[in-house]
């Protein structure tokens, strides 16, 4: 068996499944899901791209306060600043990773900068 078939089968169940980890750099996807744990106080946050590999992102609810994340949040608040994180899906954004390593060396990619794509008819209605 070559290693290229394995890679191949990798690539496929990372897309199927999602991954943690992706390119650096910029991407453009649509939000699939944006689900918050409050008794963990994580937000955990799906992407599907534009190749099809669905990028997942786990948080802490904290960083949601500050961008990039209040990014994410912030066209859904109303004006006493309340907002639901299941209404946050099917929105086509772009966004910017860089990747870091955890302690026990698990590769990862952070978000440094979001932000949604609106087309011309999304702006017309405004």
């Amino acid at each position: 068996m070559k290693l290229s078939k394995i890679k191949k089968l990798a690539s496929a169940k990372a897309n199927r499944l999602g991954t943690y980890c992706i390119k650096d750099g910029t991407h453009e996807g649509v939000i699939q899901s944006v689900e918050c744990n409050e008794e963990k106080e994580r937000v955990y946050l799906k992407i599907k791209l534009t190749d099809g590999t669905v990028y997942k992102n786990s948080a802490d609810l904290a960083d949601y306060a500050s961008k990039p994340m209040l990014n994410v949040i912030e066209p859904f608040m109303n004006e006493n600043e309340e907002f639901d994180f299941s209404d946050i899906k099917n929105y086509n954004v772009t966004f910017t990773t860089k990747t870091s390593t955890s302690k026990d060396g698990h590769k990862f990619s952070n978000i440094k900068a979001f932000e949604y794509l609106y087309s011309d008819s999304d702006e017309q209605d405004e």
